[in-house]
């Protein structure tokens, strides 16, 4: 009998997690762990995906059947990147604690949300956060699962899905910066900061709320940078933050 059913899955690493227990209080320690908890309670309710998780130690797992999420075949799995992506900028943002790295993909899996979850997309995803080094989730390349997910990379990859817009965008609005994933040296990861573009072909700009975010993230990075401690990762995040402010002439001011 297999137990197993095709999930989307999440190995997530919190980064730093190991020094922020030995210099801090355990109280701390938990109530950072606590809201990083009910982030993800808040995102099931709101981005309407029922993610399990399971937490432990510096470990976080994230999964959803793939027949649970909402919406047609092809979109499912952008829609459960784009909740990664919100739940790594709002880790950044309004937890203000530590970034995360980790990997994503599709497959067989099996978690009691209590103490047993193995599978085959558990063990995948756990050899791509090995292999994401830096603040990053890198995400299945495409050549691994060509029936179940090429097709929902495709669209991602080529701006054609946005979440919040249905249809074929026009190509005077497509713009990497606005794509769910971002390819770098040959492994693709979540573009998270893309949550903040607006719908441009919904009329929407760049309103205070979104700047705000964003001058929260540089703010968060600057900080790290300025204590000195795991430098490269926070340059990494500061060569993202640039990359990204870079595509868009109103936010030549917001880069590091």
């Amino acid at each position: 009998m297999n137990v197993c059913k095709e999930h989307f899955v999440a190995y997530i690493d919190i980064m730093g997690f190991s020094s922020f227990v030995k210099d801090n209080e355990s109280g701390l320690v938990y109530n950072y762990l606590a809201k990083l908890v009910n982030l993800v309670h808040d995102l099931n309710i709101h981005q309407k995906i029922e993610c399990s998780i399971d937490i432990g130690s510096d470990t976080i797992v994230l999964s959803v059947p793939i027949d649970d999420v909402p919406g047609d075949d092809d979109r499912k799995f952008g829609k459960f990147i784009n909740y990664i992506n919100l739940l790594q900028l709002k880790n950044i943002v309004e937890l203000e604690c530590l970034p995360l790295r980790g990997g994503v993909t599709v497959g067989e899996f099996y978690t009691n949300e209590k103490n047993i979850l193995f599978g085959k997309a558990y063990i995948e995803a756990y050899l791509l956060e090995k292999d994401a080094k830096y603040p990053r989730i890198l995400v299945v390349p495409n050549n691994r699962h060509p029936d179940k997910i090429n097709n929902a990379l495709r669209v991602i990859n080529f701006g054609i899905y946005s979440s919040g817009y249905k249809g074929i965008i026009p190509p005077q609005y497509i713009n990497s910066r606005s794509f769910d994933l971002q390819v770098e040296n040959e492994h693709q990861h979540c573009n998270y900061l893309r949550c903040l573009v607006p719908h441009f072909v919904l009329g929407e700009q760049w309103d205070c709320e979104r700047v705000d975010t964003l001058t929260k993230h540089k703010e968060f990075i600057e900080k790290k940078l300025n204590e000195g401690k795991a430098k490269e990762k926070y340059e990494w995040m500061k060569d993202y933050h640039n990359w990204f402010c870079s595509g868009y002439p109103e936010l030549s001011n917001y880069s590091i």
